[in-house]
């Protein structure tokens, strides 16, 4: 047997490389490495194909999102007594028609409102606060929301009054969407509606 010079004092590392280089030029085993690899990179590839199906599908959430406004009511209005507070109530629906799944929530909303181009005075601080088990988005996701706020300045009472004498009800309303993707807030999301009545 020949012994090279290098490896006189210790032939095992040699017969070691020797084994596995005899195994890696075997058919059978070029297979089994080829499949395992085979295997290896179609589990990534789908890992991936669903980390980037879930990272679009929360963003197509918010994307098809859509908010309705259902109902204008105004209870307990009174023009010859100006004590008495009148409520103005909004009700709106939001649903997702389609959609993937993914991590996207709507946290809360503000609305603004006009009324015969005659702005709130506080309407700015009409926000609701989505429930909890209401704030996640899925496909198929429909709800209803409720704002409902009682009137107590007078100059928005006089906003009521006078479209109460000139029968003319002309709502502007603008809702002002906070949302959160995979836990971090985005932009809001403004959405304008008219409505014309009240019930």
């Amino acid at each position: 047997m020949f012994i090279c010079a290098e490896h006189k004092g210790d032939i095992r590392p040699f017969h070691v490389k020797m084994v596995l280089v005899n195994m890696i030029a075997d058919t059978k085993t070029q297979n089994i490495i080829v499949v395992a690899t085979l295997i290896l990179g179609i589990v990534s590839g789908l890992g991936f194909a669903t980390s980037s199906s879930y990272f679009t599908g929360s963003y197509s959430l918010v994307a098809n999102l859509d908010f309705e406004i259902l109902e204008v009511r105004i209870t307990d209005l009174d023009p010859t007594n100006e004590s008495i507070n009148p409520r103005l109530t909004l009700v709106f629906n939001a649903n997702v028609p389609t959609g993937s799944a993914g991590d996207a929530a709507i946290t809360y909303f503000r609305v603004e409102v006009d009324l015969n181009e005659r702005p709130f005075l506080y309407s700015q601080s009409w926000r609701k606060n989505i429930p909890l088990e209401d704030r996640e988005l899925f496909p198929g996701y429909d709800t209803n929301f409720t704002v409902s706020e009682m009137i107590h300045e007078l100059l928005d009472k006089q906003i009521l009054y006078d479209a109460e004498n000139s029968d003319e009800w002309s709502f502007s309303i603008l809702l002002v969407l906070s949302y959160d993707v995979f836990g971090s807030s985005a932009s809001p999301m403004r959405i304008p509606f008219v409505h014309e009545g009240h019930t």
